[in-house]
């Protein structure tokens, strides 16, 4: 990319914030054009296109929450059918446009930047999603190569997790 460095910062800034602004609204209308696709078409292929060319966490989780798209890894691999879309496009008595059009992707479930942090409730977490992944292995065995497995570590964590809770 070439930079210009010429002119004003604050012009500078100001125009930028201003295209910023505009390709936010060109996503969200794409993605609501997706979603009004999918049910008329049975197809959701260019939400994962979408998605792939923003590269926002926030747009995947509205596809999820508004198309009732399916996620395995980083792609969209179902769908809960057109009914389910439907219903978020409909809009509410005395609204003039459903949920997913009024609400704004990048307003959606925004991540909590700094939440603090604790040890013993992070290790927890760890744990439980140790003891999902074990489970999803047992319920369909050709997940095993998606996963690798410690247990000396999740058995020293929950070791001193018992150490921890007794003191």
């Amino acid at each position: 990319m070439r930079y210009n460095l010429n002119g004003d910062v604050k012009v500078t800034v100001a125009n930028a914030i201003k295209s910023y602004a505009r390709g936010r609204n060109a996503v969200q209308n794409a993605a609501v054009k997706v979603l009004i696709h999918a049910v008329k078409h049975g197809d959701y292929s260019q939400a994962q296109v979408l998605c792939d060319g923003v590269g926002s966490k926030q747009l995947v989780t509205y596809f999820v929450d508004f198309g009732g798209l399916k996620v395995e890894g980083n792609k969209f691999v179902g769908w809960s059918g057109a009914a389910y879309i439907e219903r978020n496009l409909t809009p509410a008595k005395g609204q003039k446009q459903g949920k997913a059009q009024s609400t704004m992707y990048w307003d959606w479930k925004k991540p909590n930047i700094w939440a603090g942090h604790d040890d013993l409730q992070a290790a927890k977490a760890l744990i439980a999603k140790h003891n999902a992944a074990v489970k999803r292995v047992e319920d369909d065995p050709t997940c095993k190569d998606k996963v690798h497995f410690h247990p000396e570590l999740i058995a020293a964590m929950e070791d001193a997790i018992d150490r921890i809770e007794a003191a």
